[in-house]
């Protein structure tokens, strides 16, 4: 084997292609592979930005924390149940079939359409009391009482992002005990990030774009629902109720996110959407 040869080899190795190819991050790679095997449609234009957006979440130290993240990608419903960090598992269980977006995210009725995610908050987390729960919010729900990616079982332990909350327009995240709340104070919005956080058993806050904009600082020490969350409707006891409309993508599940982190979060996410 000629010189030429073994730098050529060196190079592709190492995750240089020939001109044409593109050289991805390996997990968003796994993913891409993932999504199409599912009969999911990546174009060039998404790879590149959600490669980009997954390497820029390694190096802001976020990736690591989070336990599941499902982008909502590929205009199939296989596709768009695929986790970005399980690719072989942890798929979303579709329920009265939601539309797809051809791109990016996933409207539901505000009727009778979910998802099951699989995660149980008690056993899930590592702590009660350091969890974080976020979606992108594309499209606004209407109305109240609309929750996103939320749990409640019998005894009332609860997991709650709701993007419409009792007073309409506002987003609210609740946990552990259901009667803890953190309100946002401006109203919900098109194309924004929602999260609720959990940080100490006297500290949850609900963050808009990143940042927080309410926190409640009552002592807590409840303990997180026994059953799985649900994505665009609450389980109760193992019964879908409290509907999303609207259309959304990106709920991730993650644990010991800082504030500094919530605002990297968004700021990857909301950078990939608009570059598509």
């Amino acid at each position: 084997m000629g010189i030429y040869q073994r730098r050529w080899r060196m190079f592709w190795h190492k995750g240089f292609k020939p001109s044409g190819g593109s050289s991805y991050d390996p997990d968003a790679q796994t993913y891409f592979t993932a999504v199409e095997a599912a009969g999911g449609t990546l174009s060039p234009t998404v790879k590149a930005a959600y490669s980009t957006m997954i390497a820029g979440m390694k190096t802001d130290g976020v990736y690591s924390k989070a336990l599941r993240m499902w982008p909502n990608l590929g205009g199939t419903l296989a596709g768009a149940a695929i986790d970005q960090i399980t690719p072989a598992s942890n798929s979303l269980t579709w329920y009265n079939s939601p539309t797809v977006d051809a791109t990016v995210g996933v409207t539901f009725n505000g009727v009778n359409q979910y998802a099951t995610t699989g995660f149980i908050p008690s056993t899930g987390f590592a702590s009660a009391t350091n969890w974080q729960a976020q979606v992108y919010v594309m499209v606004k729900s209407t109305g109240t009482l609309k929750s996103i990616l939320a749990a409640i079982d019998t005894t009332s332990r609860a997991l709650m992002l709701r993007a419409a909350a009792v007073s309409a327009g506002k987003s609210a995240g609740r946990g552990l005990n259901a009667s803890r709340v953190a309100t946002s104070t401006s109203g919900t919005l098109d194309n924004q990030s929602i999260a609720v956080s959990r940080t100490s058993s006297t500290r949850l806050d609900i963050f808009v774009n990143g940042l927080s904009e309410a926190a409640d600082t009552l002592a807590d020490t409840g303990t997180l629902p026994n059953i799985e969350l649900y994505y665009g409707s609450r389980n109760n006891n193992g019964s879908a109720e409290q509907f999303a409309d609207g259309k959304f993508c990106f709920p991730i599940i993650a644990q010991n996110m800082t504030a500094a982190d919530m605002l990297a979060l968004h700021t990857r996410i909301a950078t990939f959407i608009a570059a598509i």
